[in-house]
């Protein structure tokens, strides 16, 4: 009988087919390394398991993503965050089939600045984020921050939002443990709480 769960069980076990027929997987994501969707993609790897050689092809934001999977370049399939601001694009493309989706949940993500850097919350502020954190600076602040007060520095990934603090051009991202760490020997340090989400992740490929 069709359960609300079948139709994950046959995506999973199409896309297993799918590695397994093959000597090397090429999977296309946003990078650099430490951020969040890179960490998900090495999730799905182990989850498909088996003898496959996996290659990552890392994109600096989603929309390389998208159009070097429009663009026939060697890639057999992409993950995309459901966060992502635009993901409908991913899933309305008549090129594209979203072939699996699968939780994981992001590492802690966090507000960070330089170790020597105070902080003056009364004053104005420059904070880098990507699109998708951006609204949670209040909750990671306990309030503390009025938003009215800030100047946002959007950047593509939390990583490249850590690395605009570290050269100087924000007092504080808002960043994950992976980035972080990546990244903790620049005299960095998380203030206030840090949290994380679950998060749906999902895999397109070509269709046909």
């Amino acid at each position: 009988m069709e359960t609300i769960v079948s139709p994950f069980i046959q995506q999973f076990e199409a896309i297993k087919n799918a590695c397994f027929h093959k000597s090397k997987v090429i999977l296309g994501t946003m990078g650099p390394e430490s951020t969040s969707s890179v960490q998900a993609a090495k999730y799905f790897c182990k989850g498909i398991g088996g003898d496959i050689q996996y290659e990552f092809k890392l994109y600096s934001d989603f929309m390389q993503v998208l159009n070097g999977i429009k663009g026939e370049e060697a890639i057999d399939f992409v993950l995309v965050p459901s966060a992502y601001e635009r993901i409908t694009d991913f899933f309305w493309d008549a090129k594209l089939e979203n072939c699996m989706s699968f939780i994981f949940p992001t590492p802690k993500y966090g507000l960070v600045c330089l170790k020597n850097k105070r902080i003056d919350f009364s004053n104005y502020i420059s904070i880098a984020t990507c699109p998708a954190v951006e609204h949670i600076m209040g909750e990671l602040s306990d309030g503390i921050i009025d938003e009215d007060k800030v100047k946002k520095i959007i950047t593509p990934s939390t990583t490249t939002a850590l690395e605009k603090v570290i050269n100087g051009y924000a007092d504080l991202a808002i960043t994950n443990e992976t980035s972080f760490d990546y990244y903790k020997d620049k005299g960095i340090k998380f203030i206030f709480k840090q949290y994380n989400a679950e998060i749906v992740w999902c895999l397109f490929k070509r269709r046909g």
